[in-house]
């Protein structure tokens, strides 16, 4: 009879202890507005768009290499599974090497192969349609951006897979005595500035805006991590480096290298598969001396010969004077730096600070959604500055959106100084859409700088990293872990300081050949000159000219004794199209730069912004009454991004109730044991046994009570200091008003005023934070990042606690009053338009420079226990046309 009641006071404390997050969604019974549930097209919520309900295709990937020398050849295969009872269409978005010539495409279907064809990007959607309409198994392989593709797979059968395969291939990266071969892995979410349009053309989350008109093919649903990692990636790399090497290594993966001969090995990754959520790099070093000081690889293809030319020019022989140097640095301190990644940046430009001389001058450019500057111009590089500088630094937090053009024209004003070398050093993950627009403000403001971006994270754009130091005739760098921050940033000093081979120039003697790039970039210390050319035949010699600053260098090649090369064609294309694509930038005519790629890229068989590979089986296998389901596949966060900082669906519930019913519980089981010691005194036993169990029923009742009192106090402690704080808070609003930026209510806090929230209806006066992490939200409400200041065009997004206090939200109705007043701009109006649930794995915030808006968010249902859970509950406010004050 003991066991029997004992075992079942057990189960009772198991059952409190896993009490459910509170009733389901539509089941509470929450007083105030009824929610209505979100759906595609409302003005502030984008759902994962088209996509339909079940188990989506799985991805698996796996990757092989090929590397001779200087170059690389690798095939991507894609096995699309449809775990569904369902037909299935899969959309996948993924990031190939922003020089990549992307050049076959191959579907199997079981033991079969069907070879993709190249057609204009038009007349391949249209061949993938009709095929998708007929019921046949059809693939098609879209470039985005050079960086970024679209795999669509049509008709996969219930319970079925369907591979497809991508060929492309690139030059090795060489720099300062390595090789570097690069593969991303997955596509970071991106930025999107400017208005979004009324229609969308792709299944992403962001909508088209007038800035990116393409931001919803480049927005890929984004796995949420504590879902699990998805989409693993493996891979084998067949190495034959042509040298004997010093040193083999990947800085970001763990890997297995097996020697087959001299000079030539396989490399896996150490655990078979990865998540697909960070670039893959491995590294190796020629022993001294062993390193060619020029390369020279041909292939004759008709009456053509295409050459791929590399050769590393000797450093300076004289040292020029060192000139004073005018330092500008731009940190990215947006939403997606938050973590790792700002923490890298700001090791990154404190070490930086340390290396610039007495006779320098520098300034620091900080950007968000807002740019801000140290100084209003450059100073000089004193000691007093530069421990201001670091101070201000040490401050940086990361939130909000990436408004990168601001800070770029900012950082690129003209205001260069004669006689000094103005040098931009740009930090930042690139995670931006509007990359054309940055682009051309280089092209339009650089003047006499030169820019330096260093690419921060585990997954930057690179193609925007590359080519903006390309137009800005600078360098970039990559900064994968805090471990690289020292290395990488010496190397990039000596650069800095170092005189830069200028006026490249290949003279072919009277031989007519087309050379690419057209205009050989700047070079500096350890970079070789990398030119690919096509030519009827090739002259016995070549002369490459240069100048080292005052300095004339030139250097004389033997072209007799290339050596063959494949596949050079196919660089010299992808050149030829990134040439054209460059002068399209600049300003040629849209028909004429769109017609001279296409043409181009028919003849090489290559994917481009026009052109399209696509494959398509000739059987018709879905019966015409099946319906097909498409589905956008998930990609993953890349690694050491923060989810809500991001996307700003912040957890809007504290443990407060937890707390207080897990205390309750508690108490409830020692009243329980207490009446049960009651019950055992009618009941005769052995005196011994008695007393041992009595005594084993007092410890328990006696550590019950401590559990009870305790988690009380836990969740009352909680109450009280998210109205303690407000208090606190006040007064730290009154100093941002009289002009403290970032007034940190304590000492230790990482956050501070950045608005006031009135509900007068509700008799609410709170005080917004900035961010939404779980220590912010403890305190007030925070302010999302990624969504700009409330009373500014776009939407403005406002996190906090349905137990503490955004717990009013629940009682506030369509056509309330919302005042909010943020620091240097008149009082703003709002009136509550809606009151909406959202499902937070499904829907992200719509950015955009649209008219003022603001949502309130929190967890949703109100009496849930536990905090968290899918559910968002929104209200959404309009600018108000009443006059603010």
């Amino acid at each position: 009879m003991r066991r029997l009641r004992n075992g079942a006071l057990l189960v009772l404390l198991i059952v409190v202890m896993a009490l459910p997050a509170g009733p389901a969604a539509g089941q509470g019974g929450d007083a105030g507005a009824r929610p209505r549930r979100v759906t595609e097209g409302t003005l502030l919520w984008r759902t994962a768009g088209q996509q339909t309900p079940g188990p989506a295709p799985v991805l698996d990937t796996d990757v092989e290499m090929r590397v001779t020398g200087m170059v690389l050849r690798a095939t991507v295969r894609h096995e699309f599974l449809n775990p569904s009872s369902e037909w299935a269409e899969g959309l996948y978005v993924f990031p190939l090497p922003d020089d990549a010539a992307v050049d076959h495409l191959r579907m199997r279907v079981g033991e079969r192969l069907i070879e993709g064809v190249i057609q204009e990007r038009a007349a391949a959607k249209t061949t993938y349609e009709h095929a998708k309409q007929e019921g046949k198994r059809a693939s098609l392989v879209e470039q985005e951006r050079p960086n970024i593709f679209t795999t669509s797979i049509a008709n996969i059968p219930p319970g079925a897979a369907i591979v497809v395969e991508i060929e492309y291939q690139q030059a090795v990266r060489y720099d300062a005595g390595q090789f570097r071969l690069r593969f991303p892995m997955v596509v970071g979410p991106r930025y999107i500035p400017g208005v979004p349009a009324p229609t969308d053309g792709g299944p992403g989350w962001a909508a088209d805006t007038d800035a990116v008109p393409d931001a919803s093919r480049i927005t890929p649903p984004v796995q949420r991590p504590d879902r699990g990692p998805i989409n693993p990636v493996s891979l084998r790399i067949e190495l034959d480096a042509g040298v004997p090497l010093a040193g083999l290594e990947s800085p970001y993966h763990r890997i297995h290298t097996t020697p087959l001969s001299a000079g030539r090995y396989e490399i896996t990754l150490d655990q078979f598969s990865v998540p697909a959520d960070r670039d893959f790099e491995l590294v190796w070093q020629p022993v001294a001396g062993a390193a060619p000081a020029a390369v020279l690889l041909t292939e004759s293809k008709g009456d053509e010969v295409y050459a791929l030319l590399m050769v590393m020019p000797p450093g300076p022989t004289v040292l020029e004077r060192r000139l004073p140097r005018e330092a500008i640095f731009v940190i990215d301190t947006s939403g997606s730096m938050e973590g790792a990644s700002i923490e890298q940046a700001k090791a990154a430009l404190k070490l930086a600070l340390t290396r610039l001389g007495p006779t320098d001058t520098f300034n620091v450019v900080r950007f968000n959604h807002q740019t801000d500057r140290l100084f209003p111009g450059a100073r000089p590089a004193s000691p007093q500055n530069v421990r201001e500088a670091e101070r201000y630094v040490d401050r940086i937090r990361a939130q909000g959106g990436t408004e990168m053009l601001p800070a770029l024209l900012s950082a690129l004003d003209g205001q260069e100084e004669s006689g000094r070398l103005r040098q931009v050093i740009f930090l930042t993950d690139g995670a931006v859409g509007n990359e054309g627009q940055l682009f051309e403000a280089i092209r339009e403001r650089l003047g006499g700088s030169r820019l330096f971006t260093i690419g921060i994270g585990s997954a930057p754009n690179s193609h925007f990293m590359r080519e903006a130091a390309r137009l800005g005739r600078g360098t970039f760098t990559y900064i994968g872990s805090p471990a690289e921050v020292q290395q990488k940033m010496i190397a990039l000093f000596r650069k800095l300081e170092s005189p830069a081979l200028t006026d490249v120039r290949l003279d072919l003697a009277s031989i007519d050949a087309e050379v690419l790039p057209a205009r050989i970039p700047d070079l500096y210390l350890g970079e070789p000159v990398l030119v690919a050319l096509k030519a009827r035949t090739l002259p016995s010699h070549a002369v490459l000219h240069g100048r080292f600053g005052a300095s004339e260098w030139e250097h004389e090649l033997a072209l007799h004794r290339a050596a063959d090369g494949a596949g050079l064609s196919v660089q010299w294309a992808r050149a030829k199209i990134a040439e054209l694509m460059d002068q399209r930038r600049a300003g040629a005519p849209d028909d004429d730069i769109r017609h001279a790629v296409i043409a181009v890229a028919l003849t090489h068989h290559l994917v481009s912004a026009y052109t399209s590979l696509v494959a398509v089986d000739v059987t018709p296998v879905r019966p015409p009454d099946a319906r097909l389901h498409p589905h956008a596949l998930k990609t993953s966060l890349p690694a050491g991004w923060d989810y809500h900082a991001v996307f700003g669906l912040g957890q809007g519930a504290s443990a407060g109730p937890l707390h207080v019913v897990l205390g309750l519980g508690a108490l409830l089981l020692a009243t329980a044991l207490g009446i049960c010691r009651r019950l055992d005194l009618t009941f005769a036993r052995p005196r011994r046994a008695g007393m041992r169990g009595r005594a084993l029923r007092v410890a328990i009742v006696t550590v019950l009570v401590g559990l009870g009192v305790g988690q009380l106090g836990q969740g009352a402690w909680i109450s009280l200091k998210a109205r303690a704080a407000q208090h606190l808070l006040q007064r730290a609003w009154a100093r941002t008003l009289a002009g403290e930026p970032e007034a940190k209510p304590w000492p230790w806090a990482d956050t501070w005023p950045v608005a006031r929230l009135q509900a007068p209806a509700h008799g609410v006066d709170l005080i917004v934070l900035a961010g939404v992490s779980g220590r912010t939200l403890a305190f007030g409400p925070g302010h999302a990042p990624g969504s700009p200041p409330p009373g500014l065009p776009g939407v403005a997004i406002v996190t906090g606690h349905r137990d503490t206090h955004f717990r009013f939200l629940k009682r506030v109705q369509p056509g309330d009053e919302i005042l909010v007043e943020a620091p240097g701009r008149p009082r703003s109006r709002f009136r509550v338009r809606e009151v909406t649930v959202v499902h937070s794995g499904s829907a992200v915030i719509r950015s955009g420079d649209g008219p003022a808006a603001l949502v309130l968010l929190t967890c949703y249902p109100f009496d849930a226990v536990r905090p968290g859970g899918p559910l968002r509950y929104v209200v959404t406010a309009d600018a108000s046309a009443e006059k603010s004050e």
